[in-house]
């Protein structure tokens, strides 16, 4: 049996996060019926009001609790939440938020009161576009089965956290460039949208080379086609 720590277990959380928002942009239908088989809940939420737009289903397996969050939205959560972490949840959530940065995950660990039991686990976001944010909720008891009905469920998981690892080294720039490198613009263009110099924009791509292991153009661009990034 394969063991893994608690970063190498939050990392695997973080890219299922990120590989359920681009089915969520992607194919809605196909989403929903991924949900279904998921043992951790997700939402769907506003980003700036947090009113739910979505709210999966094992979420309710949780307890009254839960009913009444999903009922009154995010002003129970003080009801329940440990505050220091709460607190901190928020802010870290609101400073992601202001970054922009739709192709990074925001992770906190919460506490709160489940079954009249607190009981602690991870929220990973991630923004979906200008309005929403999708967010999903690992409870620590859940960490040793999670990452195995992931890969059953999407299979290429193993091949695409590699490449995603890799991906989070890159800064938000780096980020922003390889996207028009893979759709297809040079670096004059690339230099003319981002208000930056040519000789800028190819130390970029060069560190973006470098971090990716990427030796050519094509490996930049399949590497874009793995993450979905085209």
């Amino acid at each position: 049996m394969m063991l893994y720590t608690e970063k190498e277990y939050l990392i695997q959380n973080e890219h299922s996060t990120f590989r359920l928002k681009n089915l969520y942009k992607e194919n809605r239908n196909l989403f929903y019926e991924i949900v279904d088989y998921l043992p951790f809940p997700m939402y769907v939420n506003c980003r700036k009001t947090f009113d739910y737009q979505f709210f999966s289903d094992s979420f309710f397996s949780y307890g009254q609790e839960i009913e009444n969050l999903y009922l009154e939205g995010g002003k129970y959560l003080p009801t329940i939440s440990e505050p220091f972490l709460l607190k901190n949840a928020i802010n870290k959530a609101r400073k992601f938020s202001l970054l922009n940065d739709y192709d990074s995950i925001c992770s906190y660990l919460q506490c709160v009161s489940l079954n009249k039991k607190m009981t602690h686990y991870y929220t990973n976001k991630c923004l979906i576009d200008d309005e929403l944010t999708l967010n999903t909720t690992v409870f620590l008891n859940q960490q040793n089965t999670l990452a195995k009905l992931f890969r059953m469920i999407l299979p290429e998981s193993n091949y695409t956290l590699r490449y995603w690892q890799r991906f989070q080294s890159l800064t938000k720039q780096e980020k922003l460039i390889l996207h028009l490198i893979a759709n297809g613009n040079n670096s004059k263009v690339i230099g003319e949208q981002l208000c930056i110099s040519i000789h800028t924009v190819a130390t970029h791509r060069k560190n973006i080379s470098n971090k990716l292991d990427a030796s050519s153009l094509a490996d930049l661009i399949r590497f874009s086609m793995v993450l979905e990034l085209l």
